[in-house]
């Protein structure tokens, strides 16, 4: 007995060695060193592991079983991890390991019918788990979060035709049932006596301090982002959470992020009292009030990308570009819920929730007056948006309230059949006289449906076009671009159809039409389209677009680098707007101050750099890092505090 104390007290001091030798190189990233830590970490693994099998095996009580369950999990996450090449994390061995001895410490003080209970929801619930997060990663290029359950049924009906069999899910399917049959043959299990407790609980606990002693700790400038610690404690970005700490690992700790609420402190509501009450910097322009008192038409359109832009196939956008103004450094970032999120931004000009989950349902209540909108009905303007799907589809009813719009039209206020909303021709038809009005200023915001997924002939829209499409381009295209670009022209023929009613009702020349698409095909084969538009990195591919038209304008190409961030900050500008240009994100385009493109994983793009906050080659004494850093912190804080609520 005093044997077995003696060497628990020299594991004891080895470990405690090794975390002051951590916490005293702290700041470093010196490779031989957390070489070395990992080396000596492996070591006291295995020796406490090894101690801890011996240990349990000595116990009548201990089943084979128990072993069994241990590798399933373990297992799991090992295949998920290899077949999507995620980057190898010093720590992810011992992340993964501490949540199989977790699950494995609560089954062995479980017995009998609890403990079959226990085990086949985790055995069941892992394998469908899994086998989701890898649809999900394949597709939005994340990982899916239990803070977006409200966002389910939208991202189940947004993915709709988009599964795709894999021999990893076939596998996983086949380990489950294997388990499940194995486990049946005995179904009375018997809990672990106390007298093993200790060696059980000691192992997980030892993980934790080896998985401290191998994460990556804050930079010597004490910049958040580029610790281990920050995307612990935020997850701010689960693709890096999942390389370093394991797919299961992520499951738990969303799991408690989910059940505690968002917190903002005292320090960061100080912060953001004097960040807006900083004076606006924002200079008159050649573009000042140049639409003020016009109509606006602001068309959204579903997954348009310049992949399908033609002067023959798609003549309207074509003169949209060609006559207006075109914005041809312009990016559309892609945040967590895709179109919602690109609505919420062109909306109100703030970064969408990163760290709290889906944004329309999160915050679904919050109010801007800020908002697109809300500026425009204090100028006398009827404010109303339109989309041919439900209304309560990502809670639109309730999030457009809160943007400032009067109304908002879905399928049933326009009685479009479900054979008939997909169709952005159909839907204008019926939506054109409220879209058109002829007795105010207004705004209308136009959500399309068309160019939505699956670009095969499962869709009727992309079926209804296809010949024209396969006429012009014969076998120089792979059908499913050819599919997706016959989705376009249906948006095309809308905005005839919108021209000729602004002809026909006289409205033409006191209109602006604003049109971005709010996401790159990102469901399409992405070899195909890396193939035909020459973008392989994941923010070269979210180039998107923004055509600004009016009658008589002077057309024009702008280098300008910009984002969907920046779309608000203009037209406040070009329609003389009263508001501060401190409450935004992003800048007006045709303004003196240089803009970045913001993305979801904490990157942004400055014209010349993708780069990162994590990126230890920045310094936070640096004023670009500061000015973006500011710029996710202010938006995080406006949504948490609904701090431009409507009073």
């Amino acid at each position: 007995m005093k044997k077995m104390n003696h060497k628990l007290i020299y594991e004891l001091l080895t470990l405690l060695m090794l975390l002051l030798v951590k916490f005293i190189f702290l700041t470093t990233s010196h490779p031989i060193l957390n070489g070395m830590f990992l080396a000596l970490s492996l070591c006291l693994m295995g020796v406490v592991g090894l101690k801890m099998i011996l240990s349990v095996y000595k116990q009548k009580d201990f089943q084979w079983k128990n072993l069994l369950l241990f590798s399933y999990v373990l297992v799991f996450d090992l295949l998920f991890y290899i077949k999507n090449e995620l980057p190898l994390s010093r720590a992810y061995l011992f992340s993964i390991l501490l949540i199989a001895s977790i699950i494995l410490l609560i089954s062995m003080c479980l017995s009998g019918k609890w403990k079959i209970l226990f085990d086949y929801i985790v055995i069941i619930f892992y394998a469908i788990y899994f086998i989701g997060q890898d649809l999900y990663y394949r597709i939005f290029n994340d990982f899916f979060s239990f803070k977006e359950a409200g966002t389910l049924k939208e991202g189940l009906e947004s993915s709709e035709s988009m599964y795709q069999l894999e021999f990893l899910h076939v596998l996983m399917v086949i380990m489950l049932v294997f388990t499940l049959l194995l486990y049946h043959k005995e179904p009375i299990l018997i809990g672990i006596k106390k007298t093993s407790w200790k060696s059980i609980i000691y192992f997980p606990v030892f993980l934790v301090a080896l998985i401290i002693i191998n994460i990556d700790a804050k930079s010597e400038d004490e910049r958040p982002y580029t610790s281990d610690y920050y995307l612990y404690q935020s997850v701010f970005h689960r693709e890096s959470f999942v390389s370093r700490f394991g797919l299961a690992h992520l499951m738990s700790r969303d799991f408690i992020d989910w059940i505690i609420p968002p917190y903002v402190s005292v320090n960061e509501r100080e912060w953001l009292e004097e960040y807006l009450n900083r004076p606006s910097t924002h200079q008159l322009n050649a573009k000042s009030g140049i639409f003020e008192g016009k109509n606006l038409v602001f068309i959204l359109a579903e997954t348009y990308d310049e992949l399908a832009l033609s002067e023959v196939l798609t003549p309207n956008l074509y003169r949209l570009k060609s006559e207006g103004l075109s914005f041809e450094n312009h990016y559309t970032p892609v945040f967590q819920r895709t179109t919602s999120d690109t609505e919420f931004i062109f909306n109100t000009g703030l970064i969408p929730s990163i760290e709290d989950g889906p944004t329309s349902s999160i915050y679904g209540q919050n109010s801007y007056s800020t908002s697109l909108a809300y500026l425009l009905s204090q100028k006398g303007y009827l404010t109303q948006a339109f989309h041919g799907n439900y209304k309560t589809f990502y809670q639109r009813d309730l999030v457009y309230r809160g943007y400032g719009y009067e109304s908002f039209f879905g399928q049933d206020e326009l009685s479009l059949l479900e054979s008939e909303k997909r169709f952005d021709t159909i839907f204008y038809g019926k939506a054109k006289d409220l879209i058109l009005p002829d007795y105010s200023p207004f705004l209308s915001f136009i959500i399309t449906f068309s160019g939505h997924s699956p670009y095969t002939s499962n869709h009727p829209v992309a079926s209804l076009h296809y010949e024209e499409v396969n006429a012009y381009f014969g076998t120089n295209l792979p059908e499913e671009i050819k599919y997706y670009i016959a989705t376009q022209i249906e948006l095309d023929h809308m905005i005839g159809m919108l021209f000729d009613d602004l002809m026909m009702k006289g409205l033409l020349q006191n209109t602006v039409i604003v049109l971005s698409g709010d996401h790159y095909p990102y469901t399409m084969n992405q070899s195909l389209y890396e193939a035909h538009t020459g973008k392989t990195k994941l923010y070269e591919k979210q180039k998107g677009n923004l055509y600004i038209w009016s009658y008589n304008l002077v057309p024009e190409q702008i280098q300008t680098l910009s984002s969907s961030f920046d779309i608000l900050p203009t037209l406040i500008n070009m329609f003389q707007l009263d508001a501060n240009d401190r409450h935004y994100v992003g800048q007006d385009i045709f303004g003196e101050t240089k803009t970045n493109v913001y993305y979801k994983n904490y990157s942004y793009f400055n014209g010349d750099e993708h780069l990162f906050l994590s990126d230890r080659r920045l310094s936070k004494f640096d004023y670009p890092f500061i000015e973006v850093q500011d710029k996710y912190l202010f938006s995080r804080l406006i949504l948490r505090l609904n701090e431009f609520k409507i009073n």
